[in-house]
């Protein structure tokens, strides 16, 4: 028995990243699988995040 997985790009994936302690942390996680599988990424923070984040 073979199995063949074909893994394809869903198109536009939205990561919205929660204000706290770990935001760099929270948007690495989200961002390198969407990015390694081809997606396009929208990342949305909140608005009291430290501009570091931007």
């Amino acid at each position: 028995m073979q199995v063949i997985t074909t893994r394809v790009p869903i198109g536009v994936v939205a990561a919205i990243i929660p204000l706290g302690n770990l935001q760099m942390l929270l948007t690495a996680v989200k961002l390198a699988p969407a990015l390694a599988m081809g997606n396009t990424v929208v990342i949305k923070s909140s608005e009291l995040a430290p501009a570091t984040l931007f």
